[in-house]
C-alpha cells in the first residue's frame, strides 16, 4: 500500500492521516511487521499524476528552514517529499508556490542522518519511483545556492549527478577499519573502491538518481544500510556513506579505466559566484576574506557506452555519469550551464552565522 498516495487522495483537509506504524515491516510491507511504537504521520496534499519527466525530491528535515523550496516557483515536473526527523513539524513553513506537491512524513526514525530518509523513501516506492529523485539536505540552499537549478538542469541518459558541488578525495573506510558491519557492506557493494587508498566522490550527501540506477541496488540492500544505521555499529553515525554515494551508484573516476576508455578536458563547468565560498560547512569564508579563484576544466572520461564527467573543488566541483558514447559533450555542458547565474536569487539567505548582502 502506498500510505503517501492513499493520503493524498483521500484527505483535503489538512488534518493528515496517522498511520501505527507497529502495523508496518521496515520494508513498508504489512507482512512479518516488526512491532514499534514509532508513528508515521503523512500530512498531504493532492498530488500531480505522475508523468515521464517528473522528479521526485526527497527532503531530509530536522531543524532546517525549508521556505527555500518554494524558489521551485510551481509544482511542474515536481513531487516533494519531505521527511521530517527531529519531531519539529512547526518548524516547516506553509508553502505558497509548492503547496500541492508537497508530503510530509512525521515521525520518522532519527537514525543516522538523512540518508536514513533517502533509503527509506526509495525502499518505501522501489516499485513506483519516476525516472529520476533529487535527494536533498534540508539545509541544501546554504549548501549549494545553484539547488533549483541544478535539480532541474541535467544531461539525457543521466544516471547520477552530484548535487552539492562539493567533489573532492575521500579515505574515511581504510581509516575505519575497526568497523566490521560497515567494511562488510561497502566491500560487496563497490569492491574496486573499497581497495583504493583513496577515491574522488561528492560530498554533502546530495545527489540526483535516475530511478535505473537505483534500481541496480536491490531492496533489500537499502533497508540492510538502514539497520545499519540504526545498528549504532558504525564508526560514524551514518557509517560515512556522505562519500559512498558516488561509488553506490558507480559514479567515481576509479570505476573509469580500461582499454576501451577515452578521457579529453574542456572549458566548461558549473558558473560561480563569490557565495559558494561561504557554504554552510563548508570554508566559512567572512565577506571580505580574498577568495580563492574557482576551477573551470572538466574532465571526461568515456568508456562503452558510459560517460563520466569530473571536476575537483570544494565550491564549483562537477561529478555525474550518462548513459552515452558520445565524445562531445561541451555544447550540451555548456547549454546546461548557461542561466545558472542569471537565475540566481541570493536576497534573504542565511548561512549559518554569515547573512549575505546583495550590497556587499
Amino acid at each position: 500500500i502506498n500510505f503517501a498516495i492513499f493520503a493524498a487522495n483521500h484527505l483535503h483537509s489538512g488534518k493528515g492521516l496517522t498511520i501505527h506504524s507497529s502495523n508496518l515491516s521496515r520494508d513498508g510491507s504489512l507482512e512479518n511487521a516488526v512491532p514499534s511504537t514509532e508513528e508515521l504521520t503523512v500530512l498531504a496534499t493532492e498530488h500531480p499524476i505522475v508523468e515521464a519527466n517528473l522528479i521526485q525530491l526527497v527532503v531530509a528535515h530536522c531543524h532546517d528552514n525549508l521556505s527555500w523550496l518554494d524558489r521551485f516557483d510551481s509544482c511542474n515536473g515536481i513531487e516533494i517529499h519531505i521527511y521530517s526527523k527531529c519531531n519539529d513539524d512547526e518548524r516547516i513553513p506553509t508553502f505558497v508556490k509548492v503547496a500541492d506537491c508537497v508530503t510530509i512524513y512525521s515521525g520518522i526514525e532519527n537514525c543516522g542522518r538523512e540518508e536514513y530518509a533517502f533509503f527509506k523513501h526509495v525502499v518505501d516506492n522501489y516499485d513506483k519511483l519516476p525516472p529520476m529523485v533529487a535527494f536533498l539536505q534540508g539545509s541544501s540552499i546554504t549548501e549549494n545556492p545553484h539547488i533549483v537549478h541544478d535539480v532541474m538542469s541535467y544531461l539525457p541518459g543521466t544516471r547520477f549527478k552530484d548535487l552539492s558541488r562539493h567533489i573532492r578525495s575521500a579515505w574515511h573506510f581504510q581509516a575505519n577499519a575497526n568497523s566490521t558491519d560497515q567494511n562488510g557492506i561497502q566491500e560487496r557493494t563497490s569492491p574496486i573502491v573499497y581497495e583504493q587508498k583513496t577515491w574522488v566522490t561528492s560530498w554533502r550527501s546530495m545527489f540526483l538518481a535516475s530511478r535505473t540506477e537505483l534500481h541496480t541496488l536491490s531492496k533489500a540492500l537499502y533497508i540492510e544500510h538502514n539497520e545499519l544505521f540504526c545498528s549504532n555499529k558504525c564508526t560514524a553515525s551514518n557509517c560515512n556513506i556522505e562519500v559512498w554515494f558516488a561509488p553506490l551508484f558507480k559514479c567515481t573516476p576509479v570505476l573509469f579505466k580500461g582499454t576501451d576508455c577515452e578521457t579529453r578536458t574542456f572549458i566548461a563547468a558549473p558558473a560561480g559566484v563569490d557565495e559558494d565560498l561561504v557554504k554552510d560547512a563548508n570554508f566559512h569564508f567572512k565577506a571580505k576574506r580574498a577568495l580563492p579563484k574557482m576551477k573551470s576544466v572538466t574532465t571526461q572520461i568515456t568508456c562503452g557506452n558510459r560517460t563520466l564527467f569530473y571536476m575537483e573543488s570544494k565550491a564549483n566541483g562537477v561529478l555525474m555519469c550518462v548513459d552515452g558514447s558520445k565524445l562531445d559533450w561541451e555544447e550540451e555542458l555548456r547549454i546546461m550551464y548557461k542561466e545558472d547565474v542569471q537565475s540566481l536569487n541570493l536576497s534573504g539567505l542565511e548561512w549559518g552565522a554569515i547573512t549575505l548582502n546583495p550590497a556587499d
